[in-house]
């Protein structure tokens, strides 16, 4: 349990860059966003799943439109460790106060290598995704924004997760968990962006599995920024709820005709 402890601190202790944007000269903003998403994990094969995900983000508690997103990849696992290439679609719309001159429309792909393992009484698992983003900029112009059209970006992103159970119903209807989790992201490829730091999520939720093959969760996210210029920072201070379904082989086939 010790080690359990010291893995957990370590995922949430915040991770910042020594010097910050305030030290040189750059501007801080604190904001209140919220994040819905819904996804789903379906076995297709016995080694391969399929994942589609929507989310939808708003800015200003849930006053303003943010992001939406839609995602879907196909899973292959084997033991402990998982592999995974996905597609995304992403909308972004300007909100806060480093607002974006237009609506901004993202494609991306992505190839990711998960692994999990137990911790003590505890799970833990790791993802290390490697994206290349399309991203859409504009040009300010007196009459209005104008598309430059899509620009690539690649970006690496590792997170770490420690699931802990808070009663004795593991994987069955009626657990509750604790979740804990940081994930950090660089950048690469973009010569408009000063630096490869991009951003860090540290994370904390609450589970709990209404169902066996469905589970609610709900918690805090501290969504940390660099803007484009490398000495802006941005701290989104986010609600989450996510609904997360998971259908196995065996319960996939019932809907099956016979």
């Amino acid at each position: 349990m010790r080690c359990s402890t010291f893995s957990a601190f370590l995922i949430l202790a915040p991770f910042l860059p020594s010097a910050s944007a305030n030290d040189r000269d750059g501007r801080t903003v604190h904001q209140f966003n919220a994040w819905t998403s819904a996804v789903a994990h379906v076995q297709v094969a016995q080694r391969w799943w399929f994942t589609p995900e929507v989310h939808w983000r708003r800015a200003g508690g849930f006053g303003h439109h943010l992001q939406e997103g839609l995602l879907l990849a196909s899973e292959y696992r084997t033991g402990r460790w998982s592999l995974q290439p996905g597609y995304a679609y992403w909308r972004s719309h300007p909100y806060g106060r480093f607002r974006t001159p237009a609506m901004q429309r993202e494609h991306r792909t992505w190839a990711q290598l998960g692994y999990q393992h137990p911790l003590g009484n505890w799970r833990m698992d790791h993802r290390l995704r490697c994206e290349q983003r399309f991203l859409e900029r504009h040009l300010a112009q007196p009459e209005g924004p104008v598309s430059q059209g899509h620009k690539y970006v690649g970006r690496l992103r590792y997170r770490a997760r420690v699931i802990a159970p808070l009663n004795g119903r593991s994987g069955k209807a009626g657990e509750w968990q604790a979740i804990l989790q940081k994930e950090t992201m660089m950048r690469f490829g973009d010569d408009t962006f000063n630096g490869a730091f991009d951003q860090i999520r540290p994370a904390v939720q609450l589970g709990y599995r209404p169902w066996e093959h469905l589970q609610i969760t709900a918690g805090y996210q501290l969504q940390y920024l660099v803007r484009g210029n490398g000495i802006d920072e941005e701290f989104d201070h986010t609600l989450m709820v996510g609904a997360f379904w998971r259908l196995p082989l065996s319960e996939a086939r019932k809907g099956e005709p016979k």
